[in-house]
């Protein structure tokens, strides 16, 4: 069989559309050696520019931690700290790949979760994410803003704007990913956005990460109602 082209014919750029993100696993994984191997290998063959894992937050990353963790003493909970160690280590990992992270907010630390009779705390997979909302929105403001300063104490805050910030992950599919409402993730979104927001109004923070291109009309809407940012829309 032979093929004829016709080099008159106007030619339109193909755009590798599929080279902006590849999805991978959750945050544990980025600790690995092998792990960020291989994100060298698909950014230096495949283009690959960004990279999202779920589970920033989840236990595995210790990023809540309190004395109680390590002895069983009346009063050990209440010395407590913030801990991004292991956070840091993953994004250095990538970044070291030539990528950089679009980072999904999630999932809620044991330790801020909501404890709710007839509401399930953990979800899905092996390492048991904590799908409820925080019990305090005070204290989930306090904890993103540690971490958002974090990052940019760690890698600056030109660097740190360049990254996309995502809220949660598919909230849309219950007993997964989130154990809650639509409305309460639209407060868990606001609340997120406007925490970020107050630390520097110029990291870009979007939602709602939903499967199947869910709730983003209704999402818009209650953004635009209640003068919450968006500055991007997320859908899988």
């Amino acid at each position: 069989m032979e093929f004829k082209i016709d080099s008159s014919l106007p030619r339109i750029p193909h755009k590798k559309h599929w080279q902006f993100c590849v999805g991978s696993a959750h945050a544990q994984m980025a600790l690995r050696t092998d792990y960020t191997r291989q994100l060298k290998f698909i950014h230096d063959t495949l283009g690959i520019q960004r990279v999202r894992f779920h589970g920033i937050f989840c236990d595995d990353m210790r990023t809540v931690n309190d004395l109680s963790m390590q002895l069983d003493v009346p009063g050990a909970e209440a010395f407590s700290e913030y801990n991004f160690g292991a956070c840091g280590i993953a994004y250095d990992n990538v970044l070291s790949a030539g990528m950089k992270p679009l980072v999904e907010l999630s999932f809620m630390p044991e330790k801020l979760a909501l404890k709710e009779e007839g509401r399930p705390v953990k979800g899905g997979f092996f390492y048991r994410p904590n799908i409820v909302p925080p019990a305090d929105y005070a204290q989930w403001r306090q904890y993103l803003q540690a971490f958002i300063r974090f990052l940019i104490y760690r890698y600056g805050a030109e660097e740190v704007r360049t990254w996309l910030f995502e809220v949660w992950n598919e909230p849309d599919l219950p007993f997964v990913f989130w154990n809650g409402s639509r409305d309460e993730y639209f407060q868990l979104y606001a609340e997120s956005v406007r925490a970020i927001k107050d630390v520097d109004a110029q990291i870009k923070v979007g939602g709602p990460a939903t499967s199947g291109s869910k709730w983003i009309s209704s999402f818009l809407k209650y953004c635009r109602e209640n003068d919450v940012p968006v500055d991007f829309v997320t859908t899988h």
